[in-house]
């Protein structure tokens, strides 16, 4: 999982984003728009141009704060289901 953050260094919600992502311990870039990043860059990267922050990435692809929560949730979802059937699996050996 790629995640990409861009935002301004007074966005509470930016900052609401990546504590969110270390509290679940996925690594993430973050970049300050002006200061890592120029925003005429950032519209070329998202193909549209950006009026508002933050905007995330997930594997390359423009998501909102909601459905990177579910896409965590899935994913942590699927890591629990994976490991406990290798748990059945070694229990039946």
């Amino acid at each position: 999982m790629k995640v990409e953050v861009y935002a301004t260094q007074q966005c509470p919600k930016c900052k609401d984003v990546a504590r969110y992502l270390d509290n679940k311990e996925i690594e993430y870039m973050y970049m300050i728009v002006g200061r890592d990043v120029l925003p005429q860059q950032l519209s070329e990267v998202v193909g549209r141009p950006v009026r508002s922050v933050p905007i995330i990435l997930l594997n390359g692809q423009e998501i909102d704060f909601e459905g990177l929560k579910g896409s965590v949730e899935c994913r942590e979802h699927r890591e629990s289901t994976e490991m406990l059937a290798e748990g059945l699996t070694a229990l039946s050996v």
